[in-house]
Formats: structure tokens, sequence, C-alpha cells
């Protein structure tokens, strides 16, 4: 029997996410934890080079959806243009998402809005690590001994989206939410019927960055906030770093860790 989403009051059943669950292999390990939460609405994706880390919002509907949508948009295709490509999946499954959020008028209140989701991909080209990043996910790396962020969150609060809200006429709550309750700015889906639009002020849009792998590349973690809301980036690369001495990788939430330093054309 599958989860019942209450996304914009449909009742329409969603295979429940796995709640609680680890695995991996010599190359990549993950973790997902629903921990206090009343549903999973979190999930990660590992197949042929493509990483993924989904954090989900309003209901487990658009984590669904866009894991196994964002891969098929993305192709298997790599390349020079892989950024471009990045950006083009993430707008197209976004308009894909809204779509499919639409096919059921329920009557509820106008203020409500759908389920939507985060999404931090990382998609490897030889020597080359592209990383797309989507409302307040993190892409850590761990070369040389030094740490490095790759991504940076994308909520109301933070000054170069409140800047670009506040130029869209976009108001925020006093708190750092916008439309009342989200505390990102960018994400996919969050359909609102009071428009019958997407959220305004949120975009689909990732931040694409580049990174260079090499034998000094120790490992590439993707992770959603819940990681980050209980340490700092070093205290989450350093636990890594002390668990993996001892074969053992255990973070308190959604994670995936890939062990770039495990692969040996690295080394050529």
């Amino acid at each position: 029997m599958g989860a019942v989403c209450p996304c914009l009051g449909r009742g329409k059943e969603v295979e429940p996410l796995p709640s609680d669950a680890s695995g991996g292999d010599d190359q990549h390990g993950w973790c997902v934890m629903q921990n206090g939460r009343t549903a999973m609405e979190d999930a990660v994706d590992v197949q042929d080079g493509f990483f993924a880390v989904y954090d989900g919002h309003g209901g487990a509907e658009a984590v669904t959806y866009v894991k196994e949508a964002l891969p098929k948009l993305l192709g298997k295709e790599k390349g020079p243009d892989m950024g471009l490509r990045m950006k083009e999946a993430f707008q197209k499954a976004d308009a894909a998402l809204l779509g499919h959020l639409k096919q059921d008028e329920a009557d509820v209140p106008d203020y409500l809005l759908s389920s939507g989701v985060c999404a931090c991909i990382a998609v490897r080209d030889e020597h080359k690590l592209a990383v797309a990043n989507l409302g307040d996910c993190r892409a850590l790396a761990y070369k040389g001994g030094s740490l490095t962020v790759m991504t940076k969150d994308h909520r109301p609060c933070e000054p170069f989206e409140q800047e670009r809200l506040t130029k869209q006429g976009i108001q925020t709550t006093c708190d750092g939410y916008l439309a009342g309750g989200l505390a990102v700015s960018r994400a996919l889906g969050d359909f609102t019927r009071s428009t019958w639009t997407k959220c305004p002020g949120l975009l689909s849009e990732p931040d694409v960055t580049v990174f260079s792998v090499d034998a000094d590349t120790e490992f590439i973690l993707l992770a959603s906030d819940g990681v980050f809301e209980s340490m700092t980036n070093l205290d989450a690369v350093q636990s890594i770093r002390r668990q993996l001495r001892r074969n053992l990788v255990f973070l308190q939430s959604t994670c995936l860790i890939w062990l770039i330093s495990s692969f040996p054309s690295l080394n050529d």
C-alpha cells in the first residue's frame, strides 16, 4: 500500500521512500534517515556516474517524480557542455513536475503549496566533476588535506538571494521564509493554486560548479541540510575521514559519499 501524499489534498498514493537505510560499495556509500519526521521526503540516487541527493518538502510526490525524471532528462552523454545541460535538465524537470502537479484540480485553499524538492547532483567525466545544486543541499570535496565547498545555500535570507527577491518585488517574512513557509528560494515544484503557477520568486535554475579531481581528491560528500543542522562543513568531512579509517560512515541524515580516491583511473 503506497503512502498517501497530502500534496494539494489529492490523496494520491505514492510509493513510500526508504526511511532508514544505508548501502554502497567500494566506491560510494549512502545513508537516508527519517529521524523524527512523520514521513520520509528525502532520497538518494546512484547510477552509472550520476549521483544525487533529493531533499523534499510538503510530501513525497515531488521527490519521487524528480528522482525518476531528472536523470532521463540529463541523459548519459558527457562533454564540455555538461553545465548547460544540467541547467536545461533542471528547467525541464521543473516544467514537467508542475504539469504533473496541476493534473488534478483539488478543492483546497488557494494559499497551500504543492510538494517541492531541492536537489544536488554530481556527474563525473574523466578528471572533471560537474555539480549542480538547487536549494540548501550541499556538495563538499576533501582534496589534498583541504575542504572545498562546491555549493552555496539558496535561502531567502542569503544576501544574493534577498537582493534578487527584492528586485522582483517578492516579500519574505521577518524570519526569512518565502511564501510564509518555504525556507529555500530555489526548488523544483511548489505549485500554488492562488496564481496557478509556481510559487512567485522561487527559481528552478541551479548553480553549476566544475571541480577538478585527481589522486589527491579523497572523497565528495553530497548531503541534505539535515546533516548541517547538527554539524559544520568541517565537522562533516572530519567525521567521514575518521570513520573511513574504520571502514564505517554514519551521518545522522540523508547523504551520499563518493570515494573519488578509489577510482584507479585517477592514478593514470
